[in-house]
């Protein structure tokens, strides 16, 4: 069974047992992510673009929940850190730091970049090998340890 089809089970499940604020967000959850289905053409989700929805989703309601912090909305914010949970109940654990920078030191080794030029190779190596790995974490790793090996290259043996 897909993510998205398991969310959509979620949300049966807690329509039947009348777990509003449950059923609320998996609604909007299974809404966004048929949109995006729809959007593509296709009638669901593969797993990977719902993690993509799904952290989208975390990553919003993240923002909403320090915007009713700041603005003193303390109502908001236990429905907020409940939909978080839900919502990061559906995604896998983050990965960490030290496993992408293993990644990443591969697909260095592998690819050989000649410059900063190639980092798009890196990245898309390493996001293909670590699902659900933070872009901008192996965007900043790739950078450094190419800009490492270049400077590696350059020094006379």
């Amino acid at each position: 069974m897909s993510l998205h089809d398991t969310i959509r089970t979620e949300s049966v499940l807690a329509l039947k047992a009348r777990d509003s604020q449950r059923r609320a967000c998996l609604s909007f959850l299974v809404s966004k992510l048929d949109g995006k289905a729809k959007s593509e053409g296709r009638e669901d989700c593969d797993d990977p673009t719902s993690m993509a929805v799904l952290r989208r989703c975390s990553k919003d309601t993240v923002e909403t929940l320090e915007a009713a912090i700041k603005l003193g909305r303390t109502s908001d914010v236990s429905n907020l850190h409940a939909e978080i949970a839900t919502i990061e109940s559906f995604l896998p654990a983050p990965i960490s730091e030290d496993t992408i920078t293993e990644a990443v030191l591969e697909a260095v080794q592998q690819l050989n970049p000649t410059s900063l030029k190639n980092m798009g190779g890196v990245i898309g190596f390493v996001s293909a090998r670590l699902l659900g790995a933070d872009k901008s974490v192996i965007a900043r790793l790739a950078k450094q340890l190419i800009q490492i090996e270049i400077d590696r290259q350059k020094v006379p043996a």
